[in-house]
């Protein structure tokens, strides 16, 4: 029986990214410093990430209604009924 040339390809990466994952939770520990700037700098990251995705939210909060309300199937109020008093 001939094997193909491409499942033995598929084969060999598919047995290569099971080593290689294997090999990748059996690395030694790193012994790394962390300095105490690191936590603050984390801090300013996730500081910005809120602003920023709060500011995202409040300029865009009329096209999320639109859209949220697409998807429970509420439409929208029938006109307001000022005008219909006026003949």
């Amino acid at each position: 029986m001939e094997i193909k040339l491409h499942t033995l390809k598929s084969m060999f990466l598919k047995y290569l990214l099971v080593m290689v994952g294997i090999w990748s939770f059996m690395t030694r520990d790193a012994h790394a410093y962390l300095d105490p700037g690191t936590g603050s700098y984390f801090v300013q990251i996730l500081i910005a990430t809120l602003a920023g995705g709060g500011y995202l939210l409040v300029s865009s909060w009329d096209r999320l209604k639109k859209f949220l309300s697409g998807l429970t199937g509420q439409k929208k109020n029938s006109p307001s009924k000022k005008n219909e008093g006026r003949k």
